[in-house]
C-alpha cells in the first residue's frame, strides 16, 4: 500500500477518507444540486412567430379566412376546426391549419388555442395532416404540434397518443429544410418531456436520423442548433437513464459539436455529454477515451457562463471516477481554468467550480497539491466565506476534503490563508451534514497546528472566530456525528488548558504565521491578490 494510501486509511473514519466511498457519497450530495436544471430552457422550447408576421398581417389574413369583423382570438376556432375536419379545399384547410399555428405561437391566444386543441379532438386531425402529400400543410401542421407538445406532460401526451412520433421521425428524411427542421423541434420537446417519452422516441428510431442531419455539412446553423439541443434531450434522465448503449453512439458527434463556434450549440453538447458522463466508471471512460477533455478545456477559456457551466459539469463528473480518471482533467490543464472562474465567474459558475474541484480535493495527495497550485485555495476560501449559501456549501467541500486527503503542510497553508473563519461560520448553518464536515476539518486543522511544545495556535484561532462556544453547544446536537465530533474536539484540544503555555502566533493582515520565517513557511502557491476578488 503506498504512502499516500496508509496516510488515508489511518483517519479517524476510514470509510470517510477511502476516495471511492467519498466520491460515492458525495454523489449522493449533489443529487438535489442537479435537479430540475435548466428546465425550461432544455427541456421544451416554443417556436414563436415568424419574422416575416405581424399581428396586423395575421389579423387580415383572419378576417379573409373567416369573415370581416373577427378578432385574432380563440372565438374563431369552432370555425377553424370545422374545416380542419371537413374541409375539402386544400388551400382553405392549409389556411385554418396555419390560423392555429399562429394561435398557439402567441403567447396571447397560445394557452386557450392548445387547451381547445386538445380538448375538442383536433390534436389526432392536425397529426393526419403529417402524412399527407402537401408540404406546406406538414409544415404548418408539424409547428402547430411543437407548441403544443410543448405544454405540460398532458397536453404532450395528447401528441403522442395521437400518433406523431413515427410521422414526425419519418419527416425527418423530407426533402424540404423547413419541414425537416420543425419535426425536430417537435421531436425535441417530445423527448424533453421526461424519460418515458425519451426512451419512446430513442425507440421509435430517431437516432440515425438526427445525427444524419447533425453531421450533413449542408445543414444550416439553426438546424444543428435544434438538432443538437435535442440529442441533448434525448441523453437527459436519471430515473432511469436511458440506454446507455444506444445513446452512446452520439458521444462523437458531441465531441465533433464542443468545438462548434457557436456557443449555443456548443453548450448543448457539452450538457448531452455531461449527462453521458454522469454515473458509473465506465461511462466516464467512455467519454474520455473520445480525447474530449482538451475541448472541454477550451470551452471554459470562452469566459461564456452559457458554455462554461456544462463544461465544469462534465469535468466534475470526470472527476468523481477513479484516480486515474480524476487525473485526466488535471493533466490537461483544466485546474488553473477552474481556478479563474472561482474568481471571475458568476454565482452559479462559482458553485459548479467549486464543486468539481471538491471531487479533485477528494483524490490523492498529488491531486491536492495541484488544486493549491494552481491557486484555487484563496478564491475557494473566499467563496466560503462570501458567496451565497449553495456556493459556500460547495466551498466548505472543496476545503474540507483538502484536510482529509492534503499533507500537514497543506493544510498549514490553508490556515495561513485564513480558512478558520468561514470553517468556524458554516458550523452556524441547518445543515447536518455541512455541519459535520466543517467539524472535521476544523479538527484536522487542529491536529496539523500542534507545536512541538504542546500548544497550539489554532485553539485561539478558533476561540477568536466564536468557534468554541457553537462547539461546545454541537455537543447537544441531535445528530450523533456530529455530537461525537464535537466531544472529541472539545476533549482533546480544550480542556486544561495552561494560560501560561499558550503559542502566540503572528498575525499579518488575515493570515497566521507559524513561528517560521517567511521562505519556511510559503507554500508554493502564493496567495491571491484581494483585488482579484472584484466579481
Amino acid at each position: 500500500m503506498s504512502t499516500a494510501n496508509r496516510r488515508m486509511k489511518a483517519f479517524k473514519n476510514a470509510a470517510k477518507n477511502d476516495i471511492r466511498a467519498l466520491r460515492s457519497a458525495r454523489h449522493n450530495q449533489i443529487v438535489e444540486l442537479r435537479k430540475d436544471r435548466r428546465k425550461q430552457d432544455l427541456m421544451k422550447r416554443r417556436n414563436i412567430m415568424r419574422e416575416d408576421e405581424t399581428d396586423n398581417d395575421i389579423e387580415n389574413e383572419m378576417n379573409n379566412t373567416i369573415g370581416e369583423g373577427k378578432d385574432l382570438s380563440t372565438d374563431v376556432l369552432p370555425q377553424l376546426a370545422q374545416i380542419l375536419f371537413h374541409g375539402t379545399d386544400g388551400d382553405k384547410v392549409l389556411e385554418a391549419t396555419k390560423k392555429c399555428r399562429q394561435l398557439v405561437a402567441k403567447d396571447k391566444y397560445a394557452k386557450d388555442t392548445v387547451k381547445y386543441l386538445v380538448e375538442n379532438g383536433v390534436v389526432p386531425r392536425i397529426v393526419e395532416f403529417l402524412a399527407i402529400d402537401h408540404g406546406d400543410i406538414q409544415y404548418e401542421a408539424a409547428w402547430t404540434l411543437t407548441n403544443v407538445a410543448s405544454g405540460d406532460s398532458e397536453d404532450t401526451m395528447t401528441v403522442v397518443a395521437a400518433g406523431a412520433v413515427q410521422p414526425l421521425i419519418e419527416l425527418l428524411s423530407n426533402e424540404t429544410e423547413k419541414i425537416r427542421e420543425q419535426a425536430v423541434w417537435c421531436l425535441g420537446n417530445i423527448a424533453g418531456d421526461g424519460p418515458e417519452l425519451r426512451d419512446l422516441t430513442i425507440g421509435a428510431g430517431i437516432l440515425q436520423p438526427l445525427l444524419y442531419i447533425v453531421n450533413n455539412s449542408s445543414t444550416t446553423l439553426s438546424m444543428m442548433k435544434n438538432a443538437t439541443w435535442v440529442l441533448s434531450n434525448l441523453c437527459r434522465g436519471k430515473r432511469p437513464e436511458p440506454n446507455f448503449e444506444l445513446v452512446s453512439e452520439i458521444i462523437p458527434t458531441f465531441v465533433d459539436l464542443v468545438q462548434h463556434e457557436d456557443n449555443e450549440i456548443a453548450a448543448d453538447a457539452a450538457w448531452g455529454l455531461s449527462y453521458l458522463s454522469d454515473g458509473e466508471e465506465y461511462k466516464v471512460q467512455t467519454v474520455i477515451d473520445t480525447g474530449v477533455v482538451e475541448h472541454l478545456k477550451h470551452l471554459l477559456a470562452r469566459g461564456v457562463s452559457r458554455v462554461v457551466t456544462p463544461a465544469i459539469r462534465c469535468i466534475g463528473n470526470i472527476c468523481t471516477g477513479s484516480a486515474e480518471q480524476t487525473q485526466v482533467p488535471v493533466d490537461v490543464g483544466c485546474l488553473p481554468l477552474l481556478s479563474h472562474q472561482l474568481q471571475v465567474g458568476k454565482e452559479n459558475v462559482r458553485k459548479e467550480a467549486c464543486w468539481a474541484i471538491s471531487n479533485i480535493t477528494a483524490g490523492t495527495t498529488e491531486q491536492v497539491t495541484a488544486v493549491i497550485e494552481s491557486n484555487a485555495v484563496p478564491a475557494l476560501i473566499h467563496n466560503l466565506a462570501h458567496g451565497e449559501y449553495r456556493t459556500r456549501k460547495e466551498a466548505c467541500w472543496a476545503l474540507s476534503n483538502l484536510t482529509n486527503h492534503g499533507t500537514q503542510e497543506d493544510i498549514r497553508y490553508l490556515i495561513q490563508q485564513g480558512c478558520i473563519a468561514p470553517f468556524v461560520g458554516m458550523l452556524k448553518v441547518q445543515d447536518t451534514k455541512i455541519i459535520e464536515i466543517s467539524l472535521d476539518a476544523l479538527k484536522n486543522v487542529l491536529v496539523a497546528s500542534e507545536m512541538g511544545d504542546g500548544s497550539n495556535p489554532a485553539c485561539d484561532w478558533i476561540d477568536e472566530a466564536g468557534g468554541v462556544d457553537i462547539i461546545e453547544a454541537l455537543q447537544e446536537h441531535e445528530d450523533e456525528k456530529v455530537y461525537n465530533v464535537a466531544l472529541s474536539i472539545i476533549e482533546e484540544f480544550f480542556c486544561d488548558e495552561e494560560e501560561d503555555n499558550v503559542f502566540e502566533p503572528e498575525q499579518s493582515g488575515n493570515t497566521f504565521h507559524f513561528g517560521l520565517s517567511e521562505e519556511q513557511h510559503q507554500h508554493p502557491s502564493q496567495a491571491m491578490n484581494d483585488d482579484l476578488f472584484d466579481i
